[in-house]
């Protein structure tokens, strides 16, 4: 995993009872970098670009063996969402493809 990593954010629920982390990629990388979920509660991820980011319009997420996804944003105002629920606890690494920018998804149960 990634050195010198802060604390997880907890990603608090929702009004409507999912937990929902706004992923945001910078020049100087993801915010947060480090954030954990609740195994068994829908989660929501909000990713978007501040600005023009090389390389950063792309997202490989994980959050299982076998539970994977790319998110590409069109443009630097775009914006996509991805909805899931987390099911296996563990430390899941999310970056774009180029690894440029890496984080770490917690998911604790």
């Amino acid at each position: 995993m990634l050195a010198n990593l802060p604390p997880a954010e907890e990603v608090p629920l929702n009004a409507e009872g999912v937990q929902e982390v706004m992923l945001v990629v910078s020049r100087s990388g993801y915010t947060p970098i480090h954030f954990s979920l609740q195994a068994g509660v829908p989660a929501r991820l909000v990713f978007r670009q501040l600005g023009y980011v090389p390389g950063g319009n792309e997202l490989y997420v994980r959050w299982g063996e076998r539970q994977e996804t790319y998110l590409i944003l069109n443009s630097p105002t775009d914006t996509k969402v991805l909805d899931f629920v987390p099911q296996e606890p563990g430390e899941f690494r999310f970056s774009c493809p180029h690894d440029w920018y890496e984080g770490v998804m917690t998911v604790v149960g």
